[in-house]
């Protein structure tokens, strides 16, 4: 395993983060302006097709970090996910590049990447894609910068991708999936996909916009089902509504079977961490969801899933639903996360 730190126990210093971080939605401080610059990566796909996925590579003002972040969206999102406009010093994880480098990117068919047709869409497809750019992050293709550390921040669906990535090919130091587990709710997941879902060209937002039947998007009103209310500010919800993306339905498939059903994920020999909220309706609430009654318990029940060299640990957080980083807490589940890379990647 690579540069494991031998430190204190995770889930003590994480309980003791918790305990001192302060009031919810408080910002963490910012040592000053992030340096962002927008980049467009030419990948291949789909028998050699070329295609390009567009993203934001952050990086420190006065400093070249060794490791960098790459996030990755889940469905019905882009990487605005992860760079939320509103309150950014708050919701906005990649905007912190006083302390580290993101690469924040569109993945295939969402937002300013190129759009195939839906059924050339697949997780598989996407993780071959995200492997392209862990590639060329590390060979200093994007952007000019070379880094030799690379870390993959996955939500939802993106978990899913970042997780068939590091099984797949085994080319980066650390995971990080959230909004994911191995037991998602059958029934959750059938209301969601027939009762929240339907097909993007019937939304007026993309109705002009030439997507295929097999492009989906959330009905309206449907993103509420993402947050815990109490600890969810509404105006995040209203920018979440105006803000969202579609999601081909070929890759809800692929990725469900892979990533959420599979023992795929034993083949990952990174460091893992796991972070879901208590709240979360597909993964935590309902009849063949996981148990996250506790850190404890959602680690105990996962464990099976990964291998010794994954050094696998669960968080469960308190008043927080699917969108981990969307709600009040976002800056404590940040420093969390950062913590975690601190102990089992290095440099950040």
């Amino acid at each position: 395993m690579r540069g494991v730190r031998r430190c204190l126990p995770f889930a003590v210093s994480i309980s003791m983060l918790f305990a001192t971080a302060g009031a919810p939605g408080v910002a963490s401080a910012a040592g000053g302006p992030e340096m962002c610059r927008d980049v467009d990566v030419a990948v291949m796909v789909k028998a050699g097709s070329a295609s390009a996925v567009h993203g934001v590579l952050c990086v420190p003002p006065r400093t070249a970090p060794d490791t960098v972040h790459i996030l990755i969206h889940g469905g019905t999102y882009n990487g605005s996910y992860w760079d939320f406009a509103h309150e950014p010093a708050t919701y906005s994880y990649a905007r912190q590049a006083d302390r580290f480098a993101a690469l924040t990117y569109d993945r295939l068919g969402y937002g300013r990447s190129s759009r195939p047709p839906s059924n050339e869409i697949t997780g598989t497809a996407q993780a071959d894609v995200l492997h392209q750019v862990v590639q060329g992050l590390r060979a200093g293709a994007i952007g000019g910068l070379r880094f030799s550390k690379v870390v993959l921040i996955g939500h939802s669906l993106g978990s899913g991708i970042a997780l068939m990535e590091a099984a797949t090919y085994g080319d980066v130091d650390g995971v990080v999936l959230t909004g994911i587990t191995h037991h998602i709710s059958p029934d959750s997941m059938q209301d969601t996909y027939f009762n929240h879902l339907y097909p993007a060209s019937d939304d007026p937002k993309f109705a002009r916009q030439g997507y295929d039947r097999g492009f989906l998007t959330t009905r309206p009103g449907s993103r509420r089902l993402f947050y815990d209310p109490s600890h969810t500010d509404p105006a995040v919800v209203a920018a979440d509504e105006a803000g969202k993306d579609v999601v081909s339905s070929s890759e809800i498939f692929d990725i469900v079977s892979l990533a959420f059903f599979s023992p795929m994920s034993r083949r990952i020999l990174a460091p893992v961490l796991m972070v879901v909220g208590a709240d979360d309706f597909l993964f935590c609430r309902s009849a063949g969801s996981s148990d996250c009654s506790s850190s404890a318990a959602l680690t105990a029940q996962e464990m099976p899933y990964f291998s010794p060299e994954a050094h696998f640990q669960a968080v469960v957080i308190r008043g927080v639903g699917h969108d981990v980083t969307l709600h009040n807490v976002a800056p404590q589940v940040r420093a969390l996360v950062l913590s975690w890379i601190d102990r089992f990647v290095g440099d950040h």
